[in-house]
């Protein structure tokens, strides 16, 4: 049971606090639609998503449900071995398309249902990785990797339009579970890999983005609907938007997620203290 304390615990101060802050941002500097008390309550309270922003409750939720498809998983994975965890995932995610499938996805929906192959493939694999089944896949990581990252490339609205001239189009908003699959397979594909892509994508500068990536994921849609405004159709926009939207990023990580972090460690610790001096009275 505290260990589960510790994991909401940990989750709600990595996630919500910083979020709420982001909206009163967005609300106060006129993007992402949150134009007013109304709209700012709805998206704090998780009962509309506004831009990008939508993908924050539809994660945020989902952990309360993760404890339990991990329990569930692994009584799978201990009962009937690898083969049983992946046909039961094959067919809760045929079971839910049935159901809810996926060309029929909502736009910027906060429905946490409709995702859940999308989060359960990730559970699948953390499984199977932990228990290192399929070590011919890390074998073949280079392989792999590049295959996923190229089929990724091509199906962008650009390269379809210069290789094939179609007209770009929003034909992958609805794509999440093919998209999904494929990152899960590449992501299990290169941990423990020793190949270059691994090495990449672990390296000091990726590594160091990885700790604001929540914080630059939150801030960058203001940056980008800013810039654009002033320099429309600009190439340098672009990497305006890219810099700015990391340094931003570290701007945030630095004066409000790593205090949320550090209170976090100490909540934690402070719990288990509490705990053993407890234990201790109780012998």
């Amino acid at each position: 049971m505290s260990t589960l304390i510790d994991y909401f615990l940990g989750r709600i101060l990595r996630i919500y606090p910083l979020f709420v802050l982001s909206v009163f941002v967005y609300y106060y500097l006129g993007t992402a639609g949150i134009d007013s008390h109304t709209d700012t309550f709805k998206a704090i309270t998780f009962q509309q998503g506004y831009a990008h922003l939508w993908t924050v409750p539809v994660e945020f939720k989902f952990y309360f449900v993760l404890p339990l498809l991990a329990l569930v998983g692994r009584y799978l994975y201990s009962h009937f071995g690898s083969q049983g965890l992946l046909i039961s995932g094959l067919l809760f995610t045929v079971a839910h398309q049935s159901v809810s499938p996926y060309w029929l996805s909502r736009e910027s929906s906060i429905d946490t249902f409709q995702y859940l192959p999308a989060f359960l493939f990730g559970v699948i694999g953390a499984i199977l990785k932990a228990n290192n089944v399929f070590p011919q896949i890390t074998q073949k990581a280079i392989a792999i990797g590049s295959f996923i990252l190229v089929a990724v490339f091509a199906s962008t609205p650009i390269v379809r339009y210069m290789v094939l001239d179609m007209a770009p189009s929003d034909y992958l908003m609805n794509k999440y579970l093919f998209f999904c699959f494929g990152w899960t397979v590449f992501i299990f594909s290169q941990v423990n890999s020793r190949g270059f892509l691994s090495r990449f994508f672990v390296s000091r500068p990726l590594s160091i983005i990885g700790l604001y990536s929540y914080s630059i994921y939150l801030i960058h849609w203001l940056v980008l609907a800013k810039v654009s405004a002033l320099y429309p159709g600009k190439f340098g926009a672009a990497a305006a938007v890219l810099v700015i939207s990391i340094a931003l990023g570290f701007f945030m990580y630095v004066f409000f997620e790593k205090p949320l972090l550090a209170a976090r460690k100490r909540l934690t610790a402070n719990k288990r203290l509490q705990s053993r001096v407890s234990g201790a009275t109780a012998l």
